[in-house]
């Protein structure tokens, strides 16, 4: 499969998950129990949760069975640390979660727990994304691409 083609299903797939990862801070100025333009959002913002997540999850998919012959492997739900990059999203990903916690023990339900669950929803989806096999090669194949 071409380098650019990786490069673009993989900035699609990024940019799913950024957009799913911000509907839980557009609920935060919803309200399913209001009506008119709040429950609009409410339910609006839902619904764009479930599609951007799905697009990220179809293109990750994609990028699965067209590299299926050359590169084996899995997105990176129980891998840890494989890059630099992905290192910065794993320890985000901790950290959003104890502060998920620690809200949810405390009862917090405004701004700050609806960008702590954002936050983490986001670093999650990153760690996937980025200690998985398909990847680790992709960065390699850019850096053997930019030796040449």
């Amino acid at each position: 499969m071409e380098l650019k083609s990786l490069k673009n299903y993989q900035i699609i797939s990024i940019a799913a998950f950024f957009m799913s990862s911000l509907q839980p801070i557009l609920m935060s100025s919803a309200g399913f129990d209001e009506e008119g333009t709040r429950r609009v959002l409410a339910y609006g913002s839902a619904i764009l949760f479930w599609l951007f997540l799905a697009i990220g999850i179809v293109t990750q998919i994609i990028m699965y069975i067209k590299l299926k012959g050359e590169i084996k492997g899995a997105p990176g739900i129980f891998s840890f640390f494989k890059n630099s990059i992905s290192a910065v999203f794993d320890v985000l990903c901790a950290v959003s979660l104890v502060a998920n916690i620690v809200l949810m023990i405390k009862s917090e339900t405004d701004f700050i727990g609806y960008l702590a669950i954002s936050v983490f929803i986001f670093s999650f989806e990153m760690h996937c994304v980025l200690n998985g096999r398909k990847f680790n090669e992709i960065i390699n194949k850019i850096r053997e691409e930019k030796k040449q």
